[in-house]
């Protein structure tokens, strides 16, 4: 569920039955689960993800 007002940045992943609330501000290709929602590992290694936002795709 989101809440307005959240910030979902390229290539996350949100979990299923997750609770993403008001104030929430995401980091990019992160991986975020539960109630309310946080992060719990990458994608990818740094080097690709800053890689991955300098492509713009």
């Amino acid at each position: 569920m989101f809440l307005d007002g959240s910030v979902v940045e390229n290539g996350c992943v949100i979990g299923a039955r997750s609770l993403v609330p008001p104030n929430f501000k995401s980091e990019p290709y992160g991986v975020y689960v539960g109630s309310p929602a946080r992060l719990v590992k990458f994608r990818f290694s740094e080097k690709i993800r800053e890689l991955l936002l300098q492509l713009e795709w």
